[in-house]
């Protein structure tokens, strides 16, 4: 995970990953498709990785668990903007 160089942290590297998640849980969304990221996996990647015949020095950086809805699968509902944005910190909304 380090890539051979040990000032290298998973943060980083999974800061290249997640976003390319992202662009997936988009595009099954786009679709018609249910999808979430997870990182579950972690409590058992020791079996994880071998059930799925993974080397030793690779990382499994997130699951996504995928499929068709049962039911509705509309649009979804979001407050305004104005109402959950934070300027400069916690509480200060925008006048």
């Amino acid at each position: 995970a380090s890539m051979g160089n040990e000032r290298a942290s998973k943060v980083v590297i999974y800061g290249s990953i997640f976003p390319a998640v992202q662009n997936i849980l988009l595009a099954c969304r786009a679709l018609g498709i249910g999808a979430t990221l997870t990182t579950i996996h972690c409590f058992f990647e020791d079996k994880l990785k071998e059930k799925l015949n993974i080397p030793d020095d690779m990382e499994v950086a997130a699951l996504i668990p995928m499929g068709y809805p049962q039911g509705k699968f509309g649009p979804v509902a979001r407050n305004p903007v104005e109402e959950v944005i934070h300027w400069d910190e916690w509480g200060n909304k925008r006048a």
